[in-house]
Order: structure tokens, then C-alpha cells, then sequence
């Protein structure tokens, strides 16, 4: 299981302050799981989110370009590491995407009609964030490194809700609302409010 705190932490140790300040964990989609800034400057929220669908739209056009590999010298797994990480420099300052990969779980193995490996989308990316003298090499490798760290627990959740390609062959999800109960710290008994 992916834990908050845990995540928090680890995204902490890719920030190099000054020049590196932010790094999240995002979906593809551009929504926030977490992030962590450099706690001596934090970053109001806004300015994270704005990163974040930054992140997700450098993916996006990362995604389309990335060249079909099959076949090529030098094998996949080469030329997927050149090739899957987004940059962008803007006025947030340059970005470095990187998928947290399906790596070697079942589904990748296998192959379609046609004989091609399909590949599978990632469930979640690694972005990070800095100033405009940043080193670019240095965030892409710390950024790949936290993901391969991720992609064994990402890949559990992926195969507990079958999901390949970006889609989710289960995905009913029952949620059951807690029972409403009065607890010593809620806000009625701090101000005295009888309910």
C-alpha cells in the first residue's frame, strides 16, 4: 500500500534547494497525490497544481512522440529510457516527467493479435521542479530513480484493479460512509454546541 507520509518523504529527498524546489507524484491526468517543496521557501498550492497540469501535458506530448521501438538495435529497454522523460522549461521554471513504469509485471510481457508488445500506460508519474539553472541531467536521474523505487508497489495496485492501457477492466469500488458518531475533539464539544 502507497502511504502519504511515506510518499512525502521520498519526494523530499529529490528536492536540491535551491535550484531543484519541487517535486509530486502525479497521475497521468495531472491530478495532485503528493508533493513535497523545499520547506525553507514552500510553494503556495496554486503554483503546485499549476506544476502538475504542466507535468501532465508535458507526458501527454511526450507520450505521443515517443518513437515505436520494436525492432530497433539496442533493445527496448534502452531506448524507452532515453526516450520517457518529458521536459519543459517555462516561466514555472524547468520540469522534468517521468512515468513510475509497469516494469516487469505479466501484462507487459504479453503480446497482441498483431505481435506487438503493447504498452502499458503508467498509473502514476514523477515530476520535479526548478529553476531555469537546474541541472537537467541531475533531475532526470533522481526523478527515474524514485520511480523504478515506486513501480514494484504501483504495479501491485495495478494488477489488484486490472488495469492495462490506461483502462480499468474492474473498477467497482463500494464505498461505505462512517457512522456519525461524537468524538472528544470535534468541533461541537470544543464550543460547547449540544447536538
Amino acid at each position: 500500500m502507497l502511504n502519504l507520509a511515506t510518499l512525502h518523504t521520498y519526494l523530499s529527498q529529490l528536492i536540491a534547494p535551491p535550484s531543484v524546489h519541487t517535486a509530486l507524484l502525479i497521475s497521468p491526468e495531472g491530478a495532485l497525490v503528493s508533493y513535497a517543496t523545499d520547506p525553507a521557501h514552500p510553494r503556495p498550492k496554486d503554483e503546485v497544481w499549476a506544476v502538475a497540469a504542466l507535468a501532465a501535458e508535458t507526458w501527454a506530448e511526450t507520450r505521443a512522440q515517443t518513437p515505436s521501438v520494436n525492432g530497433e538495435e539496442g533493445g527496448e529497454e534502452g531506448r524507452r529510457e532515453e526516450t520517457d522523460a518529458g521536459m519543459v522549461e517555462s516561466e514555472l521554471g524547468r520540469v522534468v516527467v517521468v512515468p513510475v513504469e509497469p516494469g516487469s509485471s505479466s501484462h507487459s510481457k504479453s503480446t497482441s493479435p498483431d505481435g506487438e508488445t503493447p504498452s502499458a500506460e503508467p498509473i502514476l508519474l514523477v515530476a520535479v521542479n526548478g529553476l531555469s539553472d537546474a541541472d537537467w541531467e541531475g533531475m532526470v536521474i533522481k526523478s527515474r530513480s524514485l520511480a523504478r523505487y515506486l513501480a514494484p508497489s504501483v504495479n501491485k495496485h495495478r494488477e489488484t484493479a486490472g488495469i492495462m492501457g490506461g483502462t480499468a477492466l474492474s473498477t467497482s469500488v463500494s464505498i461505505k460512509p462512517l457512522p456519525r458518531t461524537r468524538s472528544a475533539a470535534s468541533p461541537h464539544h470544543l464550543y460547547g454546541a449540544n447536538r
